[in-house]
């Protein structure tokens, strides 16, 4: 959709509870490579996330807090001034994708995985290389 347009800068805010990004094909990637420094996606009901990657200038990421089930490959890989997620991984999320969070070396400090699911041991799927990269002083499973 916009991928690789550096010229689309500022905030994002998606504010429709229907919004539909597709997991392959129009939609995938959809941010890659832009210049956004926050996205909003709380009001939406996104069940797939993985737009972000590359998205250098990107410091904030406020997440739906339902619906979404996963966070796909690669979905924030090199957001390097990345350094807030909220929450950091929704209790709706079943599945992290291989080096969701790989490369965001500024976000650092005390992580708590809440998502009911995964701390059951029901996660579907942990990717390979999920923090490689962070400064995580700790990782709360509870």
């Amino acid at each position: 959709m916009f991928v690789n347009c550096p010229k689309l800068t500022g905030d994002l805010v998606l504010s429709n509870p229907n919004l539909s990004i597709e997991r392959h094909g129009y939609g995938a990637g959809a941010f890659m490579g832009t210049a956004i420094t926050s996205a909003d996606l709380s009001a939406t009901r996104l069940p797939y996330l993985c737009e972000f990657y590359e998205c250098h200038a990107l410091k904030w990421v406020k997440l739906p807090q339902e619906g979404l089930t996963e966070l796909g490959d690669w979905a924030f890989y090199n957001c390097f001034a990345l350094e807030t997620i909220e929450p950091f991984v929704p209790k709706s999320v079943e599945t992290l994708g291989a080096g969701v969070f790989s490369g965001c070396g500024n976000l650092t400090g005390d992580f708590v995985l809440c998502n009911k699911k995964a701390t059951g041991g029901h996660a579907t799927h942990w990717g390979n290389g999920l923090f490689r990269g962070l400064h995580i002083t700790s990782l709360d499973f509870s």
